[in-house]
């Protein structure tokens, strides 16, 4: 697959000075197009953003707000269905050169975030003027576009991915908790979606908050509010990981009764490229809802095993019913893990209760 970055190139600046070149005649598409690719090659995504902004600036009017109208102008103009992530440059102009005018700076971010979005520029309003830039997000929350809604939500999430950190909000939940409030039921599943990822980055440091506001909201929503159910659960998908207690009664997981458990491996070696066969057979002694899950812990460089839950099933038991379930779990190479010959684990989790470890060898 292409690297993202690629997209990036001649083409694609070449198209953003036309655009600009259309509401602002005398802007210099050359001087724009040798300055955005000079060195191309050699830079990683982020960097060709930045330099595409700072070659804007150099070549749109040296006053911000002259330039930034310019730049609104040329989102306007964009079709939907344009090639929407080349116009990322235009929210990094804001980001490197906007800080010094707060409201004109989130006004335009406002009126851009349908075309890229803004949640990446936001952050350091937020990290310089906290007060303020959440304030004027707190009021997107009644926009009419679904887009400025999420920006609302994503822009000041605690920990958002390739985000710089917000750490005023990490250090504590009730500065973004307002607009998490306005957005819980929001009618777009999209802007939902961003609410329960903002909630789950409170699972670290807030965990008593985060299932305190989720047991909540799950209380006061109408037993068939789906939509509050998986906004709910996905908000608590890393608690339920590490087996919280109070997140998976909210969810109706109690503690598990249980006897007969057997777990056992198809081998107790397995090549890497393959799968790691094994099966469990358990005994219910209660009616319940079980969530089942299991941790590969997997050998670091330094010889001791890290832990990684995965997904399993979810499961409706009766009384005296026994369980009898397999599964395969395929070793292959990924981007975000190195892996080592010798000795692993297998750990089978029902509503977070351990069924206890099976030691096998990854052969490399």
């Amino acid at each position: 697959m292409e690297p993202f970055k690629n997209h990036f190139n001649r083409k694609t600046i070449s198209i953003l000075g036309e655009d600009i070149l259309a509401v602002y005649p005398s802007f210099d598409t050359k001087q724009f197009l040798e300055q955005s690719t000079y060195l191309l090659d050699e830079l990683e995504l982020k960097a060709r953003v930045q330099q595409i902004a700072s070659a804007l600036r150099r070549c749109l009017p040296s006053d911000y707000k002259e330039a930034l109208t310019i730049l609104l102008k040329c989102g306007e103009r964009v079709s939907q269905d344009g090639i929407f992530f080349i116009y990322w440059p235009y929210l990094q102009f804001i980001e490197d050169y906007g800080l010094n005018d707060l409201q004109l700076s989130l006004d335009a971010m406002r009126s851009l975030t349908p075309i890229f979005s803004a949640e990446f520029a936001i952050r350091p309003f937020i990290v310089k003027d906290r007060e303020g830039t959440l304030e004027t997000m707190l009021k997107w929350t009644e926009d009419s576009n679904p887009h400025v809604r999420r920006l609302a939500s994503e822009g000041s999430r605690p920990r958002l991915p390739w985000g710089i950190a917000l750490p005023e909000l990490i250090a504590n939940p009730l500065h973004s908790a307002p607009i998490l409030e306005k957005l819980k039921q929001d009618s777009s599943e999209y802007v939902r979606r961003s609410v329960s990822n903002h909630m789950n980055d409170f699972s670290k440091e807030h965990p008593l908050f985060l299932t305190t506001k989720c047991e909540e909201w799950a209380a006061n929503a109408a037993p068939e509010d789906v939509e509050m159910q998986k906004l709910v659960k996905h908000a608590l998908r890393n608690l339920l990981k590490k087996g919280d207690v109070k997140a998976l009664d909210i969810l109706g997981f109690s503690t598990p009764k249980f006897s007969l458990v057997d777990l056992s491996l198809a081998s107790d070696k397995v090549q890497f490229g393959e799968s790691l066969q094994f099966n469990m057979t358990i005994k219910a002694e209660k009616t319940q809802s079980w969530m089942i899950d299991y941790a590969i812990h997997h050998k670091k460089a330094n010889g001791s095993l890290t832990p990684k839950v995965f997904k399993w099933c979810v499961k409706k038991v009766k009384k005296g019913s026994i369980l009898d379930l397999s599964k395969g779990h395929k070793f292959k190479a990924i981007t975000t893990r190195k892996y080592y010959s010798g000795e692993h684990a297998i750990e089978v989790f029902v509503n977070g209760k351990s069924l206890g470890k099976h030691a096998f060898d990854l052969i490399m």
